[in-house]
């Protein structure tokens, strides 16, 4: 039986947001997109990687192809794993 949900907002338990917007400029850098911390704060908080990826793609005049938004999530997902690790 199920008797309890731990459910966190970044910031709540663990904020890793500052992480988050550091690997998605890295990722998006290796792109040759710029991605700054501000951009990131101002308009994709929120947003979950899928639609991140999405919303900088279409933002750069690029063409938002689903394949390419998943290599990329797996790339950040990669990039996190790795840092949580160290």
């Amino acid at each position: 039986m199920l008797r309890a949900i731990l459910f966190d907002f970044n910031g709540v338990l663990v904020d890793d947001e500052p992480l988050h917007q550091a690997l998605f400029g890295r990722v998006l850098r290796e792109e040759g997109l710029s991605f700054s911390e501000e951009e990131y704060f101002a308009q994709h908080l929120g947003l979950d990687d899928r639609r991140c990826f999405s919303a900088a793609l279409e933002e750069a005049g690029r063409p938002v192809d689903q394949a390419q938004v998943m290599r990329l999530v797996a790339r950040k997902a990669s990039y996190y794993q790795e840092r949580i690790r160290n």
